[in-house]
């Protein structure tokens, strides 16, 4: 098998160090060393070093190319500063995601995109042929090899080879610098949900660079199966499993990017999905939308349980939060664009195919649902200063329990099972139960505590507690 494969600049390296190697979109890649486990661990609490060379890497350059690429992918490049990248799609004739990538603008006219190994091929005829003749493509990707340096430790290791501060590089920021005298683009991006950064340096200097970051001994090399669960406890997709042809981002759970009529041919976005009747939704879609608000509204009810004497509501309020959890989610199958806003109107107009709420719960549940991840409601909002100064307090207290349900299942990937909530004085402890690892879960956790932190006065303290491991 392994004669069929393509090979990286590491390759021999990883054959050497005792990598278990397998085939993966037609190259021969390491999926692990001393185990899946230990190295999503290791990268979770230190750094882990991964050989990406595999990704494909085009070159975008001439008079208009600007103009021109943003005609053939979904970026908006016209906000997409000289220094930054931009995470985005390559959409076929229907709407569906033929690939993910990230666009970095080099100049006014000059690019690079990164594509996925598997499809490379076809996202360059794709783009030959969307792209006019003035502006040159060109397919870099032998020439290029790709490293990624991911953890919480990576920036000061990075700082430490390079002798360089990058404190002040922002997320899907790069720059371009040299190490031993070649080229290297450092880029603040990532698959991991860490602190990390991707390396980018021509292929003959990979395996001296390699080694000169596993010198530290903070790192440690890590495959592709601890890559796949690291990136899966993070929510971020995967080309061929949530995300294919069949499927545009939205219906695929991708909820980052705004899609414009110019990211693809004009018949990927018509019909437009919002001149549909509700009846005739995507049934795949919307199930997807219940799924994730049938769990996210376990977590809500346990949330009202547990704060019961802080909010002092009834089984009509709890009814109220049952359903904007439920439905909080309903508007992407109509799109991303404004999708809180139009869960609202669904749940108010009551036009979700399958889920009759309640008349009297309807308005209530639409406003917990549209601000449980907004501003203050009492902004601009006419049908929120409708309501009595009670009515109006019990709306934002269960947005604030929504805002810790929704984050507890923020993934989509179910990563946490089992959630128990109590009062311990000033402070509302949640236990939870997580089916991939805690650090990550816990940061993440977190930064969604603001809102209840504001709307009770209370602290939030996490406890977590991993799967039980073979």
């Amino acid at each position: 098998m392994s004669e069929e494969c393509r090979t990286t600049p590491l390759t021999a390296w990883h054959q050497a160090h005792g990598a278990k190697m397998a085939p993966f979109a037609g190259w021969l890649m390491p999926i692990q060393y001393e185990g899946i486990l230990a190295e999503h661990e290791h990268t979770r609490h230190h750094a882990g070093l991964f050989d990406i060379c595999h990704m494909g890497e085009f070159l975008i350059e001439g008079e208009g190319a600007d103009a021109a690429l943003s005609r053939a992918v979904s970026h908006n490049l016209a906000t997409l500063k000289e220094g930054k990248c931009r995470y985005g799609f390559i959409l076929n004739e229907r709407g569906g995601v033929m690939d993910d990538c990230i666009v970095y603008r080099f100049g006014a006219d000059s690019f690079m995109i990164v594509v996925n190994a598997a499809c490379i091929a076809g996202d360059f005829a794709a783009l030959r042929a969307r792209l006019p003749e003035t502006v040159s493509l060109k397919d870099v990707s032998d020439e290029t090899g790709k490293i990624d340096l991911q953890g919480p430790e990576s920036l000061a290791v990075l700082e430490s080879v390079l002798g360089e501060d990058f404190h002040d590089l922002g997320y899907f920021g790069f720059v371009r610098t040299l190490w031993q005298g070649a080229p290297l683009l450092v880029s603040r991006t990532g698959y991991t949900g860490e602190l990390g950064f991707e390396l980018y340096l021509p292929a003959d200097k990979v395996v001296a660079f390699w080694e000169a970051l596993l010198a530290d001994e903070r790192v440690k090399p890590a495959g592709l199966g601890a890559r796949d669960t690291l990136r899966l406890e993070s929510g971020l997709p995967l080309y061929g499993h949530e995300l294919d042809e069949d499927h545009n981002p939205a219906e695929a759970g991708k909820k980052g990017g705004k899609l414009r009529p110019a990211a693809a041919p004009e018949a990927a976005l018509t019909p437009q999905p919002e001149e549909s009747a509700a009846g005739e939704l995507r049934e795949d879609t919307l199930l997807g939308a219940l799924v994730h608000g049938k769990r996210v509204a376990g977590f809500a009810r346990e949330l009202f349980r547990a704060t019961q004497e802080l909010h002092g509501l009834d089984a009509l309020w709890g009814g109220v939060l049952d359903w904007a959890a439920l439905l909080h989610d309903v508007g992407w199958v109509e799109g991303q664009r404004a999708h809180h806003k139009r869960s609202a109107r669904m749940i108010r107009q009551n036009l979700v195919p399958g889920q009759d709420v309640p008349a009297e719960l309807r308005a209530y549940a639409a406003l917990v649902a549209r601000y449980h991840r907004r501003r203050d409601p009492s902004r601009r909002q006419r049908r929120f200063a409708a309501l009595d100064a009670a009515e109006q307090r019990a709306v934002r207290q269960l947005a604030a329990l929504l805002r810790l349900a929704d984050a507890l299942d923020y993934s989509h990937t179910g990563a946490v099972g089992k959630m128990e909530a109590r009062l311990d004085g000033d402070t509302l402890v949640l236990k939870v139960k997580s089916a991939l690892g805690c650090s990550a879960e816990l940061h993440r956790l977190e930064s969604k505590a603001e809102l209840f932190r504001q709307v009770f006065e209370k602290e939030v303290r996490w406890q977590c507690k991993e799967r039980a491991r073979a």
